[in-house]
């Protein structure tokens, strides 16, 4: 994956707006145009930039061009123990038993916490 650059969350969260509510919607930063039309960026939105399972926060967000199509898109990362660890979105109750992809199905968690998740339903 190819890095463009690193923005801060303010930052990120002002350049969207309000079209990652937006079916389709795209919005220009830096010159490339960032799909905002993501379930990931509505999540982060919506719940913080927080991993529910171990609570290592969010710092920023990176520009990364997708070795698949070539597009860029957002990653959001934090540290721990200086290694960068990205955020995901773990489906709550795993796809494998279910689960559904849906907003109310979803939670922010880091890459390690979701690993050591992996498809298991965690109790209350």
């Amino acid at each position: 994956m190819q890095r463009r650059g690193i923005y801060s969350i303010t930052t990120v969260f002002t350049a969207l707006g309000n079209k990652i509510y937006e079916f389709g919607a795209k919005v220009e930063l830096d010159g490339e145009m960032i799909n905002a039309d993501s379930d990931r960026y509505r999540l982060f939105k919506r719940d913080g930039c927080k991993c529910c399972r171990c609570g290592l926060e969010g710092q920023y967000f990176a520009m990364e061009r997708s070795a698949k199509d070539g597009s860029y898109h957002l990653n959001l990362y934090g540290t721990k123990n200086g290694q960068e660890v990205l955020f995901t979105k773990d489906h709550i109750l795993p796809k494998s038993k279910g689960g559904t992809n849906a907003m109310s199905n979803y939670q922010v968690m880091c890459r390690i916490c979701n690993e050591k998740k992996a498809d298991k339903i965690e109790k209350e």
